[in-house]
């Protein structure tokens, strides 16, 4: 059984990031159209992550898009995902990666 994909996102209390990050969830769907897409956010916004995980049939990759290593990646998602997916398969972050950085370091020059 192919996985399906859970994108874990921080959650915003914008309208146009959330509608930003349901774009990117459906560009992946269009990308991987034989394969289950999922988008989830770990606070604020809905679905949570704690919601999603135990209603996935089957095997689960979680894609944590999340820019930096921190509290999220370290402490908050593998807290989730051992309560409510202790089987599933964590990719790793977007970032620090160093063309995030440096586009980043462009445009606040």
């Amino acid at each position: 059984m192919t996985p399906t994909l859970v994108l874990a996102a921080h959650g915003t209390r914008s309208e146009e990031g959330e509608r930003t990050l349901s774009a990117l969830a459906g560009a992946v769907r269009a990308a991987r159209p034989r394969r289950r897409v999922e988008l989830a956010y770990l606070e604020i916004s809905a679905p949570l992550l704690c919601d999603v995980l135990p209603a996935v049939p089957g095997p689960v990759v979680v894609v944590p898009l999340l820019l930096a290593g921190g509290y999220h990646v370290h402490v908050d998602l593998p807290a989730v995902l051992a309560e409510h997916r202790p089987g599933a398969l964590v990719a790793p972050p977007l970032g620090p990666h160093r063309l995030l950085t440096a586009t980043l370091a462009r445009r606040l020059n």
